[in-house]
């Protein structure tokens, strides 16, 4: 006679219901093997028909449920830069791939001419300064003379020329100042430290305004952003880890956290951004802006519950339920065959809280019929049973000890 035991059993609280049921469990057993009275060759009683299936121990412990999305490194500070004015390049200070810091020069258009106008602009500001200021002392004098010896007419006119030549100055004050910002438009500088990526220029080239003439990256402030649709956005938690690897780099291993979550959902996908920030987290540069990457993190977290693995849970249209492994009453005396009642099913409908790695944390839908650690649960076989169905349990194979 054999017997036998779940590999994965743990202590439970109804530790006299789950003996009782393994106590049936293996007279089950042994009577399928011909040794119950009986049941032998010699005429005896046929067994009556009972399910074959095999079960396992509902555990304690928890799940969580984890979620694996892809997504693209991108750079916080990234930008095309072009010149605010047409000119002839005369100086191209860096190339493709080297690092700039804000206010660098990249590049300068020729500024000959301009500069030429602004020092004559310069020279006009000075005297218009200077005829504003004689105009500008000749009418306060006049005005203190008083009316006895300058007519109103005179005042006026000083008044007049003091007004016009203040004008004239201001103007000029404004030309100045306009071939002034010109000539630094002639420089091209990095608006802020990174990497130039790209180059559209050269010594001798023409730019037009507007027309791209580098690409400046930041590689310091990086982020993932990954594509969420919108069932898992909602289950997201924020904050909480990720764990973030590359394809094209098998030994890259990164611990990140989901710091954003955009809040608007593309238009034409019907799914979420979510940001996750590599701040510090990859100080050698390996995930470079437009990388792909795969991110893994979880969703949702039970415990406390009843852990069953994946394969004992019997969805459908109708929903996900449990199979349970009911034991006999140990009042009902023997069946028609002779042989002891057999255990039965029971169908139990389950709502599931977590699911990771074949198993799965399930609570009871039906309060008055809750699963417990320690419940027996119908693991192969499941598919051909029905409520009270009469039931042949074997161990999942491997379980078997002499």
């Amino acid at each position: 006679m054999t017997s036998h035991r779940p590999l994965l059993a743990r202590p439970s609280a109804r530790l006299p219901a789950a003996c009782l049921l393994l106590a049936a469990l293996c007279a089950s057993a042994c009577s399928d093997t011909g040794e119950a009275p009986g049941a032998g060759a010699g005429g005896g009683a046929m067994p009556a028909f009972r399910v074959p299936v095999t079960w396992t121990v509902a555990e304690a412990g928890e799940v969580t449920e984890t979620v694996e999305l892809v997504g693209d490194v991108v750079s916080r500070h990234a930008a095309e830069l072009a010149f605010e004015r047409e000119g002839r390049v005369v100086e191209v200070a860096v190339d493709i791939g080297q690092s700039v810091t804000r206010g660098a020069v990249l590049a300068r258009l020729d500024d000959a001419v301009l500069r030429q106008e602004h020092a004559a602009a310069g020279a006009r500001l000075a005297a218009a300064e200077a005829r504003a200021a004689f105009a500008t002392s000749e009418e306060a004098r006049g005005r203190q003379a008083g009316d006895n010896v300058l007519s109103a007419s005179e005042l006026d006119r000083r008044g007049a020329e003091a007004a016009t030549a203040t004008a004239v100055a201001a103007e000029s004050r404004a030309e100045q100042a306009r071939l002034a910002e010109l000539l630094g438009q002639s420089e091209l500088r990095a608006p802020f430290d990174g990497v130039i990526s790209a180059r559209w220029i050269a010594p001798g080239s023409y730019a037009q305004r507007g027309q791209r003439a580098f690409a400046v990256t930041d590689l310091e402030h990086r982020d993932v952003h990954l594509e969420m649709p919108a069932a898992v956005a909602t289950r997201l938690d924020r904050g909480g880890p990720v764990h973030l690897r590359a394809d094209e780099l098998p030994g890259l291993s990164i611990e990140a956290r989901l710091d954003e979550l955009v809040p608007a959902a593309d238009a034409a996908t019907r799914s979420f951004i979510v940001v996750a920030r590599l701040d510090g987290l990859d100080p050698e540069q390996r995930l470079l802006p437009g990388m792909f990457v795969r991110a893994r993190f979880g969703t949702r977290r039970a415990s406390g519950q009843a852990i069953v693995p994946s394969d004992a849970i019997i969805t459908d249209d109708r929903g996900s339920r449990i199979a349970r492994v009911r034991p006999p009453d140990p009042r009902g005396g023997t069946a028609e065959d002779g042989l002891p009642p057999p255990p039965q099913a029971e169908l139990v409908p389950v709502r599931i809280l977590a699911r990771h790695d074949g198993r799965a944390a399930v609570e009871s839908l039906i309060p008055d019929r809750p699963l417990h650690v320690g419940d027996i649960v119908i693991l192969t076989g499941s598919d051909n049973v029905w409520p009270d169905a009469p039931l042949s349990p074997r161990p999942p194979l491997g379980t078997a000890t002499p």
